[in-house]
């Protein structure tokens, strides 16, 4: 593992970057499509479940949970919420 330590604002965001990009790459090895690994943020914390498709712009945090086979088509952001398999959110 990774030691990362953070002295300034610039450092901060990189690190951030670096944490969230490894999360998206771990998902993707899950079975999980996201659109746009650039606009997509999804927390430590949050669960997404194979065949699920996450569509650009999208903000996933906290404690949420979203089941397999869910396609959130984008410019969502989900706060502490569960999703259930087989979903599907709209943009518009």
């Amino acid at each position: 593992s990774d030691l990362l330590g953070v002295n300034t604002q610039e450092e901060l965001a990189h690190i951030n970057k670096v944490l969230n990009r490894r999360k998206l790459i771990a998902l993707l090895e899950n079975g999980v499509t996201i659109k746009d690994l650039d606009s997509v943020f999804v927390d430590a914390n949050v669960s997404i479940g194979s065949g699920s498709e996450i569509g650009p712009n999208t903000q996933i945090i906290g404690r949420s949970t979203i089941g397999e086979n869910v396609r959130i088509e984008g410019s969502a952001f989900i706060v502490d919420s569960t999703i259930g398999t087989n979903s599907v959110l709209r943009y518009g």
